[in-house]
């Protein structure tokens, strides 16, 4: 069986820029057809918004369930970049499920 794998790399502060559209496994949803979209402007995370009408819901709880760690600027900070790859993955509404 194929062994699975991550490759993280940390990118170098003040250089990024661009977008991140999240549309797979996140640890506290079940609807995998919800995306939201997180822009970065100078390796800093600058919004956080819905995808779509139909990813507002999901955009409004992630805001709320960061927004403790984002009243501190640094925690905007990019820090990794990581991709996996684990042969069998399938998303599902488990988010350890979908590691597995």
């Amino acid at each position: 069986m194929p062994l699975d794998f991550e490759v993280c790399t940390a990118p170098i502060e003040d250089t990024i820029q661009g977008t991140i559209v999240v549309d797979g496994a996140v640890f506290f949803r079940k609807n995998h057809d919800e995306k939201i979209v997180i822009e970065i402007d100078h390796g800093k995370v600058v919004s956080i918004e819905a995808y779509d009408e139909r990813s507002e819901t999901f955009a409004k709880e992630y805001k709320e369930m960061i927004s403790k760690a984002i009243e501190d600027p640094a925690n905007l900070q990019l820090a990794e970049i990581g991709i996996g790859f684990c042969y069998g993955a399938k998303v599902s509404d488990c988010f350890m499920g979908t590691l597995s």
